[in-house]
Parts: C-alpha cells; structure tokens; sequence
C-alpha cells in the first residue's frame, strides 16, 4: 500500500490526513519537498502522546530499523511490517519549510488472514 502526502506546508486548518491499514502490510509514506533545502525529518505521536524522531540524518533510528527503512533519494518511508504499535500521527518536513501530518491506524489481522 502506497500512501502520498498531499501538498507542501502545514496542513490547512489543521487537517489530517487518514490512513488504515493491515497488521504486517507494507505503507510506504512520501514527504513532499525540495531535498536540496535540506533534511528529511520523520516524526511519530503514539496513542500515549509520546513523540519519537524516526530519522536522524536520514537513517532509521535503531528502535525501528527492523521494520522501517527511509529512501533519501525519494523521501519515501516505508514500514514494510506494519506492527499495531506503528499506529500514530506521522510528521514529515524538510529543512524547515514543509510540514505535513498524518494519522495511521494499524488494524489487527481477522482469524481468516492468518
């Protein structure tokens, strides 16, 4: 599943963005922007509040390198095994011009998916 940011800047009046997906399944989110006007940074807000940065220079923090990889080349992130855990709001921004916010939801498998 492929999931793109839209628009450039904070969102207008503080839409959010959705997105459900599957326990195990593959999202793939792109921060929009002008790379040259420097780093990518990816944020999280779990259902408790707690806030974690997801890259530090464009590398994966170690917490979530096992299942979440991050394509400078593209500003793609990509959580290729989807835990229920991933469920939050997700920030992106470059340098510090663009912003943009979404809210993942992360469903458990049904009994027949298994």
């Amino acid at each position: 599943m492929r999931f793109v940011l839209p628009g450039v800047g904070k969102p207008e009046n503080d839409s959010v963005s959705e997105l459900t997906t599957t326990e195990g399944e593959e999202v793939q989110m792109w921060c929009p922007g002008n790379t040259e006007n420097g780093d990518v940074r990816w944020w999280r807000e779990n259902e408790s509040g707690e806030r974690v940065r997801l890259l530090v220079h464009g590398d994966v923090v170690p917490e979530f390198e096992d299942h979440m990889t991050f394509d400078t080349t593209t500003s793609i992130l990509t959580i290729y095994d989807s835990r229920l855990t991933d469920s939050g709001f997700y920030w992106c921004s470059v340098g510090f011009e663009s912003s943009v916010k979404l809210r993942l939801s992360v469903v458990g498998k049904s009994p027949g998916d298994f």
